[in-house]
């Protein structure tokens, strides 16, 4: 996983079907490719394999602000001290409701997952829906090397930012959509 990254480099519209760049479709975990439902505008693909490994979650449109724990919710904003770049680490591990994809565990012991249509902490109950609602599938953006993240639980709505707030909401055909649901899966910060 790099930690680099340069401004985004639109491809514009929807994904083309044809082949993508190599820094575009890099391989799911085990090598397989996660079935595209129909209502998704991305192709097959995603992003680094999950590897239970320390990363922290950079917006693509917003480069100095990261995804970060303030309480249970989940926050996008800068780290301005030791005390954020750990509320900004997660460990990305197979997803919990589908292996293909991807959870996002917590410090705590919990997983981030959608309540209300807000990403947050919460602890595993055990249930397929929580697994479901903590499970998100990688799908190329719409810029080059960014990810956008697919509910396994609502097919079709993707986690973007809204201001400092995480939400999932159904993909939209418009730039700020785009451009709000692609991320960057980086080494945690330093």
């Amino acid at each position: 996983m790099s930690t680099k990254a340069s401004a985004p480099a639109k491809r514009g519209g929807h994904p083309s079907p044809a082949a993508p760049r190599a820094a575009e479709s890099p391989v799911l975990p085990h090598g397989d490719p996660t079935p595209t439902p129909a209502k998704s505008p991305f192709r097959q693909g995603g992003s680094p394999k999950a590897t239970g490994g320390e990363i922290a979650v950079r917006s693509l449109n917003h480069p100095g602000d990261y995804w970060h724990l303030s309480g249970d919710d989940v926050k996008l904003g800068p780290l301005t001290s030791a005390t954020a770049r750990r509320a900004a680490t997660f460990r990305l591990v197979k997803g919990l409701a589908n292996g293909r994809c991807y959870s996002f565990a917590t410090a705590g012991g919990g997983y981030l997952n959608v309540r209300d249509g807000l990403l947050r902490a919460g602890d595993d109950d055990g249930s397929p829906a929580f697994e479901r609602d903590a499970t998100f599938c990688p799908r190329p953006s719409a810029f080059a090397g960014g990810t956008s993240l697919e509910s396994a639980a609502h097919s079709g709505r993707f986690l973007r930012h809204d201001g400092s707030r995480l939400r999932l909401d159904p993909y939209r055909n418009t730039d700020l959509y785009r451009a709000d649901s692609a991320f960057l899966l980086v080494d945690k910060p330093a």
